[in-house]
């Protein structure tokens, strides 16, 4: 157990959160898969929902098994800790409940509840501060009913969000890139490395539900991350950084917020319940007025990520300057969606289809350049992991006994067992990418003879960026969540080397994300366990032991 508040490498333990909850929820979220139609827990098409055939809903499970092993593996079990496990796994409890039976709002909300009394009641985490006050900490009897409608709040705007592929998963991700950040940069590592789990968990689950996605995150996934977003506001606000406006939690958790606020006074103006089902939520809005799939999946991003952003430029200024800002986008978007809808105008169709059919023939006719492309990718990927194992100056004996341990698992799936790249392979072959990034990135023998470092990477980006944008097949397209990366990337290079003062994060995360990228693509596209990557992964695991056990 790691010892986040005093060990002098805590800075990059976040980063390694991240990393182990992607890696676990890329891993997971196959095998669930498999379960789905067996468990209950498809979503079949209605008039409501975009896509048109049955899709499985298990991908939370892989958002929560991420976030949660992240979460075991880094931080001591404090009482603020074990509060957010208890009440997650309550929380999860409800939400599997839900994706399987589909019970009613009221079932929901009692699960809800009982995981927010867990916070309050043990954790000792509530909202004391409120915007416009000069007490130091309100009554408990007005501070924990304004808890529970806030967590609550949060839980279901998150869960009425999730109507397009990859919506709800991109949105709570740009709202706990900030929560991390400003936690990270008042010390807060509990709440960092919390919000950095879910992170990762995010990231994998995107891999499989951008559009077209092949699989959801149900009620167990969004309920775990309106949930895990409510917690961390408060946690943030109120013990972590108490300096912050509360009103700062409204750009924190942003647009789902927003949304679920006027759905609710549309239906209650037509006559009908807050909670009854419909198409009033934005996406479907935008979806009307002739935006795509795509298009209106990257507009919503994009609001979100202004509102989340001026948390950051905002967070010391006053409460009612908070609030005018997040009424005033509150106002101006639903506006414009309601002047749209009366004068019937529509987004420029001609020109997209243009766009379309350009990019159609550039894919028709770059069949050698995917091949090419194809052949950088299969050999600088295995040459790079071989290169970090063998030209690094040492390997930490950790790593050695990880590979020992990995190289036994993998070397029995390969040769034992008849499943195509199962779990202990694809696992092996993702940790051996992320070993090898790592050690790279420490090794100054070869970060001062810097081609060696970059050369590869320029490749396989560039190569990468060929197949999955002109590739003829739709197994790994380019998507929102590309859009996701670019901001998280961005993000970082801008306040990293401002605020968290580590100049190499940046750098590691595009290495790894690229990596990662890398290894799915081959492994898609492999038909037979005995490949070049799994073979290169094995040899490394192999370099790894002896040199970290006894080299």
């Amino acid at each position: 157990m790691i010892e986040t508040n005093t060990d002098i490498i805590h800075e990059t333990i976040p980063l390694v959160a991240l990393m182990i909850a992607m890696a676990m929820s890329l891993l997971v979220i196959p095998i669930v898969w498999r379960f789905a139609g067996f468990l209950g827990m498809i979503d079949e098409p209605d008039y409501r929902k975009v896509h048109s055939q049955a899709i499985p809903r298990v991908g939370g499970l892989g958002i929560i098994a991420g976030s949660l092993l992240a979460i075991f593996s880094l931080l001591n079990l404090s009482q603020t800790v074990i509060a957010f496990l208890l009440g997650a796994v309550v929380i999860i409890f409800f939400g599997i409940w839900d994706d399987i039976y589909q019970v009613k709002p009221k079932i929901k909300f009692a699960g809800q509840i009982i995981a927010i009394s867990i916070i309050v009641f043990y954790g000792d985490i509530w909202i004391s501060h409120l915007p416009f006050t000069e007490i130091d900490s309100v009554p408990a009897w007005i501070g924990i009913p304004f808890t529970y409608f806030a967590i609550i709040g949060m839980t279901n705007a998150v869960n009425t969000s999730d109507g397009l592929d990859g919506l709800a998963g991109g949105e709570a991700l740009l709202s706990l890139l900030v929560i991390a950040f400003l936690a990270f940069i008042a010390g807060g590592m509990e709440a960092c490395i919390i919000a950095a789990s879910c992170i990762g968990g995010i990231l994998g689950f995107l891999r499989y539900n951008t559009h077209p996605a092949q699989i959801f995150m149900g009620d167990a996934g969004s309920q775990f991350l309106g949930y895990s977003l409510g917690f961390l506001a408060i946690l943030l606000t109120q013990d972590v950084y108490p300096s912050l406006s509360p009103t700062l939690t409204l750009l924190f958790l942003g647009l789902p917020v927003i949304d679920l606020f006027f759905v609710m006074i549309i239906r209650v103006k037509n006559g009908h319940s807050p909670f009854h089902a419909d198409k009033s939520h934005i996406h479907h809005r935008l979806l009307e007025v002739g935006f795509d799939h795509y298009e209106t999946v990257i507009v919503i991003y994009s609001i979100q990520a202004l509102l989340v952003i001026s948390a950051i430029f905002l967070r010391y200024q006053s409460d009612l300057l908070i609030i005018f800002l997040y009424i005033s986008t509150a106002i101006s978007i639903f506006a414009l969606l309601a002047y749209a809808e009366k004068t019937g105008w529509r987004t420029d169709i001609q020109s997209r289809t243009t766009l379309f059919s350009t990019a159609h023939y550039v894919r028709e006719n770059s069949i050698d350049i995917i091949r090419i492309a194809l052949i950088i990718i299969e050999f600088t990927l295995p040459a790079y992991f071989i290169f970090a194992s063998i030209f690094v100056e040492s390997i930490p004996r950790d790593f050695g006994m990880i590979s020992g341990v990995l190289f036994i698992v993998m070397f029995v799936e390969m040769f034992y067992y008849r499943q195509k790249n199962g779990f202990s392979l694809r696992g092996g072959v993702y940790i051996a990418g992320m070993f090898s990034v790592y050690l790279v990135s420490k090794s100054e023998r070869i970060t001062h003879a810097a081609y060696l470092d970059i050369v590869p990477f320029v490749l396989l980006a560039a190569s990468i960026a060929i197949v999955v944008r002109y590739a003829m097949d739709k197994k790994f397209q380019t998507s929102p969540m590309d859009y996701l990366i670019v901001f998280g990337v961005f993000a970082v290079a801008v306040f990293g080397g401002r605020y968290l003062q580590i100049q190499e994060v940046g750098v590691l995360v595009v290495k790894s994300i690229i990596v990662l990228y890398g290894c799915e693509l081959l492994l898609m596209r492999k038909d037979k366990r005995l490949n070049s990557l799994n073979i290169t992964a094995l040899i490394t695991m192999v370099i790894l032991t002896y040199r970290g056990l006894i080299g």
